[in-house]
């Protein structure tokens, strides 16, 4: 994620850089691409300092073509921005690279594999080209099924999505020097510097390298895999120094609703207690997100409530354990519901707090329940918690006992 933003200014700059006209005496010609000195077939650019290089190249022995940024001093051309990735180009003879002298923007022209006259297939005013976005494979530049983006909903994680719009990987928040999901990054503080800010117009996130000379990357591969990388100049080799996912449950609810998952099993997935997965076909197929759904008990359940195996109290294995909290509760009894396990060492304030919280929490008008957020104020004592009125739904389980 920082890493991508990183990437894309750079190339966005280099790009601003390379096609801003030349000023005589400061800028030499080669550097330059401009309305007067377009950019066609096989030349290419190369920035001030000779990091970069920008052109066109063919991956593998595809026959198509793209507009990219690679690193000049790195062999191998690893490209890490690429600019007409949906429209490739079947040829270069007759491509051309210029700026607009209608608006200004970028423009490439040339023969797409989709038409048979030239014409132009890209333009930068048009373009959502990012270098972290992956491709359908190795030598396919063109977009894949997985995104970048950050949530949606206000918080300070960053989510890969599959397919535009189910979470397969997030950062967790940001922790104020790196993201929760991402503990290790926080040693490679030694090789950058990264600063998140939110406001109420913007959240930004920087990654600035302490050393200019340092190269890294981050590629967001086909299969939603996302790697960093550092060139080790010396040993002339790309060193992978973070990748997530690492294990398969770091995958977004891969084993869906109320599934488990357990990366010392295979499969990976189970089910709790009680349970069983909802579509059996799908699970066997290694297609977890179906969720699992509750298994039915003939034990007394009903009234909203089921028991499964799992909800049977120690030294109690009869008993249907709501039935028996709600007596305990409505006798006042309320250090008896604590876990035996506990072995006494509960706060008896915490527990009778809990206690008129879920009594509020179960209130028969919905109106009446309190949101998350006050439940969670409840219980760090944040407000105070009257006792609430009994519900209907605890007077006839109470009964029940």
């Amino acid at each position: 994620m920082s890493l991508s933003i990183l990437i894309v200014a750079t190339a966005l700059a280099v790009l601003a850089y390379c096609c801003t006209a030349g000023h005589p005496g400061t800028v030499a010609a080669s550097d330059t691409v401009s309305a007067q000195r377009p950019l066609r077939g096989d030349d290419t650019v190369v920035s001030a300092k000779a990091k970069f290089e920008l052109g066109l190249f063919s991956p593998g022995s595809s026959g198509r073509f793209y507009l990219g940024i690679w690193y000049k001093n790195v062999p191998g051309k690893t490209v890490i921005w690429v600019g007409n990735r949906e429209n490739p180009l079947s040829s270069v003879a007759s491509a051309e690279l210029r700026v607009s002298t209608n608006d200004g923007n970028l423009e490439l022209v040339g023969l797409s594999q989709s038409s048979a006259s030239l014409g132009v297939v890209w333009s930068s005013n048009l373009s959502s080209s990012t270098v972290s976005s992956p491709t359908p494979g190795s030598n396919d530049p063109a977009p894949g099924m997985f995104t970048d983006t950050v949530d949606h909903n206000g918080s300070s994680e960053f989510f890969y999505l599959w397919n535009g719009s189910r979470s397969y990987w997030r950062s967790g928040v940001w922790t104020g020097r790196t993201f929760a999901n991402i503990p290790q990054a926080a040693w490679q503080n030694v090789i950058f510097n990264q600063t998140y800010v939110e406001t109420p117009a913007y959240r930004r996130l920087t990654h600035v390298l302490y050393d200019n000379a340092t190269i890294e990357r981050l590629v967001l591969d086909f299969t939603g895999q996302t790697n960093q990388y550092l060139w080790l100049a010396g040993s002339q080799r790309w060193q992978l120094i973070w990748s997530a996912p690492t294990v398969p449950c770091d995958v977004y609810a891969l084993c869906g609703a109320f599934g488990i998952c357990n990366q010392r099993r295979q499969p990976p997935c189970q089910c709790p207690p009680g349970f069983a997965p909802a579509a059996e076909r799908d699970w066997g197929l290694s297609e977890r997100a179906a969720a699992v759904r509750r298994q039915r008990v003939n034990r007394r359940g009903g009234h909203g409530f089921e028991c499964t195996e799992a909800e049977d109290a120690a030294q109690r294995p009869s008993t249907f354990f709501p039935v028996w909290a709600s007596a305990r509760v409505a006798e006042g009894d309320t250090a008896a519901v604590a876990d035996p396990r506990l072995h006494g060492n509960v706060s008896e304030g915490e527990l009778e707090r809990a206690c008129r919280v879920a009594c509020w929490c179960i209130q028969d008008q919905e109106a009446h329940r309190p949101t998350m957020a006050q439940v969670l104020q409840a219980l760090e004592g944040v407000v105070d918690v009257y006792a609430p009125p009994v519900p209907q739904t605890l007077q006839h389980l109470t009964s029940l006992s």
